[in-house]
């Protein structure tokens, strides 16, 4: 719906509530919030925050590491396991995102999108589809 203040979101639900969210911390201003209208428009804003191809490849690893665990937990019973799921797969993905991509994760303000598109990179890396010409440049002109 829009802003009421600077810091403050109105947002109206599935069910017709208003939702008002702080998006911000103390003495902090908000972020303008990109809205997308269908999750073919968010996959490639997501595509373009994972450019790195140490970030895209941790995402990689993490969600895969998160499937064996998922299977063997699964498998043997061990159901306590399915704990660490979210260790293994965010840890990996923030890792990347920190320390190589140096963005934010879209998890942080698009969980849902964010969450379906992990899966949908991870498929379209092992199938040999990832669409590559939404990844920001990263070749840098030195001189």
């Amino acid at each position: 719906m829009g802003n009421i203040r600077p810091n403050l979101q109105v947002a109206e639900s599935l069910n017709g509530c208003i939702i008002v969210i702080n998006n911000n911390k103390a003495g902090e201003s908000m972020e303008p919030v990109e809205e997308f209208k269908t999750f073919k428009d968010f996959y490639a804003f997501y595509l373009s925050e994972h450019s790195n191809p140490i970030c895209r490849n941790l995402h990689f690893v993490g969600s895969t590491l998160v499937l064996a665990a998922l299977g063997f937990a699964l498998v043997t019973g061990q159901y306590t396991l399915l704990w660490l799921l979210p260790v293994i797969g965010y840890g990996f993905a923030w890792v990347g995102h920190f320390f190589f991509e140096h963005n934010k994760p879209a998890t942080f303000k698009y969980p849902l999108y964010s969450f379906l598109s992990d899966w949908v990179m991870l498929f379209q890396f092992y199938t040999g589809s990832l669409p590559k010409e939404h990844f920001k440049s990263t070749n840098k002109i030195t001189g």
